[in-house]
């Protein structure tokens, strides 16, 4: 697989998403698992085209920042791109 490949995947935050909702906090903002979840999601659709018919990527390493509250409503973006061909893309969000 090349390096340099880019993904990325922009929506809006649902009530479904919110950490209150999913488990991990009390609050109404979105949950860093579910953020977790888009970034491993538009990695793995970023490299699907460059796989073999049936294969995925998986996760083995998360290292996120989540710095600010993003409350229902608000746009998320997800950025990814794959940097190293062992299938270990590097994540951003904004």
């Amino acid at each position: 697989m090349n390096t340099g490949i880019k993904g990325e995947k922009k929506f809006t935050v649902t009530k479904d998403q919110l950490a209150c909702n999913v488990g991990s906090g009390l609050v109404s903002v979105f949950a860093t698992p579910m953020m977790i979840a888009a970034i491993e999601n538009t990695a793995a659709a970023s490299v699907a085209g460059e796989l073999e018919e049936g294969k995925t990527t998986v996760g083995t390493l998360v290292n996120v920042s989540h710095v600010a509250a993003t409350p229902e409503g608000m746009e998320v973006r997800i950025e990814t791109e794959s940097l190293l061909a062992s299938h270990q893309p590097e994540s951003t969000i904004s």
